[in-house]
């Protein structure tokens, strides 16, 4: 008997296979346009949203900063003028009343004269110290013109020092109280006695809004809140004027 071959079935295969795909489009369930689309909106989650972030702007200040000194004329070094980075967030509760924290960071050079730590030339410097100023003031915002607006801040603000021996200082090198080393200690203690690290921040600007954006002139006064009645002088009282800008 003679065997049939697999070739005279194929075109048959090929038929059966085609018809079962063209089939298929009759017997598919019609699913509207609007549910399906409903569903991929469904099955993409959306990022939740943070009230906070929404109701914050973020603040950059480059205010050139002068910081005044007192103490004997012939050791201390003028009033440094010195360049902050700051940078903060400003909460806005409504368009009028709003809180911003605000943080600096700075250095100087320091020695001790007559028992008080001042600021010094780079010649005669023993230490350098690391700040952050953080304030957090209170904003009042004032519409002027059309796209411009006066900022009033005001409220407390907190200057953390950490000496260190200044580069080039041994700290065997001779000091006021001994040795380098003894006066940075000294320095540690001087800065947080008496409250030297409590200021009262009081800043004024007037700022233009671009779409989102909002820049303007800036000037801040950082006032030594308790050593003005201890020290009686204004030794440490900060200058600082630049443009703000806030997006």
């Amino acid at each position: 008997m003679k065997q049939k071959g697999i070739l005279p079935k194929l075109p048959f295969l090929f038929i059966c296979i085609f018809l079962f795909f063209a089939v298929q489009p009759a017997f598919a369930e019609d699913i509207p346009a609007e549910e399906v689309s409903a569903e991929e909106n469904a099955s993409v989650e959306e990022a939740p949203s943070n009230p906070f972030l929404e109701h914050s702007d973020f603040v950059l200040e480059l205010t050139p900063s002068i910081f005044h000194n007192t103490g004997t004329p012939s050791v201390r070094a003028p009033s440094a003028f010195f360049f902050p980075l700051s940078a903060g967030l400003c909460y806005n509760f409504t368009d009028f009343f709003s809180i911003e924290s605000m943080l600096s960071f700075f250095y100087n050079y320091y020695l001790i004269s007559e028992d008080k730590v001042v600021i010094s030339e780079i010649e005669n410097r023993t230490a350098v110290a690391l700040s952050l100023m953080l304030s957090i003031p209170v904003v009042f915002s004032f519409d002027l013109f059309a796209k411009s607006k006066l900022e009033v801040c005001t409220g407390p603000a907190f200057l953390f020092r950490l000496p260190l021996l200044a580069p080039g200082v041994d700290s065997n090198d001779s000091g006021f109280y001994g040795t380098a080393a003894s006066d940075v200690n000294y320095m540690m203690h001087w800065f947080y006695e008496s409250g030297r690290f409590l200021y009262f921040n009081l800043k004024f600007s007037w700022l233009f809004s671009v779409d989102q954006v909002k820049f303007g002139p800036v000037v801040s006064l950082e006032i030594p809140a308790v050593t003005i009645f201890t020290d009686k002088n204004l030794n440490g009282f900060i200058v600082s004027a630049g443009l703000k800008i806030v997006y």
